[in-house]
């Protein structure tokens, strides 16, 4: 019901945003052999909102670079051009929806650390997973910074009513996606999956973004989906007091579903720490 649902008030009070612009030059140019990176950085450079976001993220304590960037094109040469692809995505959706950090009860600012987070971490979990996980790194990042842009979509769309749907949650100490869909008939997942397709983005990443709250046999089913949630699952459990618990839990079902072993498992929560200290939004 939740899709369909979503599908059907999509012509009625959801409005879902266009890929943006900078970000489907960048798709059609990447695969091009004739193109170097530094024609990439000038499709980005085009754009001087979209350059002062991506030079900010590019110089951010994340990629420590020795000495900071001061063009689309340096940027472009340092990152690399899937890096530089993943940057101008995340500099663009976080533009577009810029003008919800001031609705009350709704912590925008958390929304996008999230979300980087776990881009952040799906892209480490890919590269340390022993088992085929279908995606690049660089396709992963995409996957993790888009899971949860549902909740934005529905937030500049529904207003008032789905400010009081966050409200109920916290009341109710219930996952935001249960009440949603509990109140609304679907839920920022279903939201998300809408976005992802009308983007043309490939299956698995749209697979990564229905299913990254379950149900656990669709996550076993598709290592991609699995990726996703248990970096999702990480990133918000790490420093809750009930952390132990749940990471074991979290660790043995990495291991079944990802083929990540309780070592390498560790190092992945020590990782999500690190980085979390980093994030600059």
């Amino acid at each position: 019901m939740g899709k369909h649902e979503a599908q059907r008030l999509l012509g009625e009070r959801l409005t879902l945003p266009s890929l943006p612009e900078v970000v489907t030059k960048l798709n059609g140019m990447i695969n091009d052999p004739k193109v170097g990176v530094n024609q990439l950085g000038a499709v980005v450079a085009q754009d001087a909102a979209i350059t002062a976001k991506v030079l900010r993220i590019a110089n951010s304590s994340y990629y420590g670079l020795k000495e900071p960037v001061l063009s689309a094109e340096q940027a472009a040469t340092v990152v690399g051009a899937r890096s530089l692809r993943n940057i101008a995505l995340q500099a663009s959706v976080f533009a577009r929806y810029e003008h919800l950090a001031a609705v009350p009860d709704f912590d925008l600012k958390s929304v996008w650390r999230h979300a980087i987070l776990v881009a952040q971490l799906s892209q480490w979990l890919a590269r340390s997973a022993r088992r085929p996980v279908g995606l690049t790194a660089e396709e992963f990042y995409t996957c993790g910074l888009l899971h949860d842009i549902g909740k934005v979509v529905m937030l500049e769309s529904l207003g008032p009513q789905y400010v009081d749907v966050i409200r109920e949650a916290a009341h109710a100490r219930q996952a935001i996606h249960l009440v949603e869909a509990r109140v609304l008939g679907f839920s920022h997942v279903d939201v998300g999956t809408l976005v992802a397709t009308r983007w043309h983005l490939p299956d698995a990443v749209v697979r990564s973004i229905e299913f990254h709250h379950g149900p656990q046999y669709e996550v076993l089913a598709h290592p991609e989906v699995a990726v996703v949630a248990v970096s999702d699952q990480v990133a918000y459990r790490f420093e809750l007091a009930s952390a132990p618990t749940a990471l074991a839990k979290l660790a043995e079902f990495a291991e079944k579903s990802v083929g990540i072993d309780a070592p390498t498992f560790d190092r992945f929560v020590d990782y999500a720490r690190e980085v979390e200290a980093l994030i600059e939004v």
